[in-house]
């Protein structure tokens, strides 16, 4: 998708540092208190400019969005971590800088991963996130999804639970 002052577009190795930023941004700005500091840190260390490097070099389905020239968000996706369920697309992350959220830049983005994913023969998706990020979720729930499945993620001795949202094919209406 293009307009003149938005672009969605497959990630490059040199958007790495910017992906990074945003990944820290949001990570922050949604997990500071509900995951452990010192877990968090790591998490956000472990995601630097050389790790995307490394992913996006290895052609890792990344879409990137510009608003106006600026790397404002990101989503990576591929096939279901989820064997033997009907969703065969995943979204393994989406993010948007926190200034920018709440603009619609979100949907935008995961609007044209289900596009992609269906391009790839991938019917059905599903996307995991925190129970505690209930922003995400109310998200997710406004796209249509359903929660469909439930598992639990460590963060050194905090244990917090996470949700499976889904949609049973690409059509997002469904």
């Amino acid at each position: 998708m293009a307009t003149d002052l938005l672009s969605i577009r497959p990630g490059r190795a040199s958007d790495a540092a910017q992906i990074a930023a945003i990944y820290e941004e949001a990570w922050r700005a949604t997990y500071q208190g509900v995951i452990p500091h010192l877990a968090l840190e790591r998490m956000i260390a472990r995601r630097g400019t050389a790790w995307w490097r490394r992913a996006l070099e290895r052609r890792s389905a990344t879409l990137v969005l510009e608003f106006d020239g600026q790397t404002v968000g990101y989503a990576g996706y591929g096939q279901s971590r989820m064997r033997r369920t009907p969703y065969q697309g995943e979204i393994y992350e989406l993010y948007v800088r926190p200034a920018y959220q709440g603009v619609g830049f979100g949907t935008e983005l995961f609007d044209m991963v289900r596009i992609k994913l269906m391009d790839h023969g991938l019917d059905g998706l599903v996307v995991w996130c925190l129970a505690d990020n209930e922003r995400a979720c109310s998200f997710y729930l406004a796209l249509g999804g359903k929660p469909v499945s439930e598992g639990i993620e460590t963060f050194a001795d905090v244990t917090l639970r996470k949700v499976a949202f889904a949609w049973a094919s690409s059509n997002r209406s469904s």
